[in-house]
């Protein structure tokens, strides 16, 4: 009886995991759509340091983020010239280190 259970129960994930693939690759699919239709490149889902992702009606555009702006960390890379002390230099100036993604 238990692996009868543990066999329906694996059917409901494998069920869950395609329907969940499923969805993903429809709102992918809508989303392009919606941009193609723009003219508007589709950006990627992280922005990079200094960019941030504004959406609105569906359309996703890249602006600059005013929270953390560039060039600080390349004046500072500049006046360094090393990744390491340059990483130093921010940290002791409270300049906002990329939050992976997440904004």
């Amino acid at each position: 009886m238990g692996r009868a259970m543990l066999t329906v129960m694996a059917a409901f994930a494998q069920l869950e995991l395609e329907q969940g693939m499923e969805r993903t690759a429809a709102a992918r699919a809508a989303r392009q759509a919606r941009h193609d239709e723009a003219g508007v490149p589709m950006p990627p889902s992280n922005p990079i340091y200094g960019k941030r992702h504004v959406t609105v009606d569906g359309i996703t555009r890249v602006v600059d983020d005013p929270a953390r702006p560039i060039e600080p960390v390349l004046a500072a890379y500049r006046a360094e010239r090393s990744i390491r002390k340059t990483c130093a230099r921010l940290q002791a100036e409270g300049i906002p280190a990329p939050a992976g993604g997440k904004v």
